[in-house]
């Protein structure tokens, strides 16, 4: 099986933590970034296999929109993103953009429940062939 390097953008502490919970313990490296800046350089400088991409980035003038569009001409273009915020007009606008530059982008609002984890755990399995 493939290693997995992921990417989780997201600014709330206890969705990281969930996400850390259920990834955990699998052949996967997780990087987490929580702004704007930070994730614009993690997608410029690492190569990713998953990225999680939230809109709403707490305060400040960049979003997850600003992240979409640093994917052109990065290492991740052909990388698979699941935009995950509950922000469903930003979700798809994000989506969007992602699609224009060639991006397999999907929207899927975060959730504790037990469809959104298993949707995730069918993509690794997916991306780890």
């Amino acid at each position: 099986m493939k290693h997995i390097n992921i990417l989780i953008v997201e600014d709330d502490e206890s969705r990281k933590n969930l996400f850390a919970m259920k990834l955990g313990g699998g052949d996967y490296t997780v990087h987490c970034a929580s702004t704007p800046i930070a994730a614009i350089e993690q997608v410029r400088g690492v190569q990713y296999d998953l990225i999680f991409l939230d809109h709403d980035l707490g305060p400040g003038l960049l979003c997850g929109r600003d992240v979409a569009c640093c994917f052109y001409g990065s290492k991740n273009r052909y990388s698979t993103v699941i935009v995950h915020s509950h922000n469903f007009d930003g979700a798809k606008e994000i989506c969007g953009i992602l699609e224009d530059l060639g991006v397999r982008a999907s929207a899927m609002p975060f959730s504790d429940d037990l469809i959104f984890w298993e949707t995730v755990i069918e993509v690794l399995r997916k991306l780890s062939k």
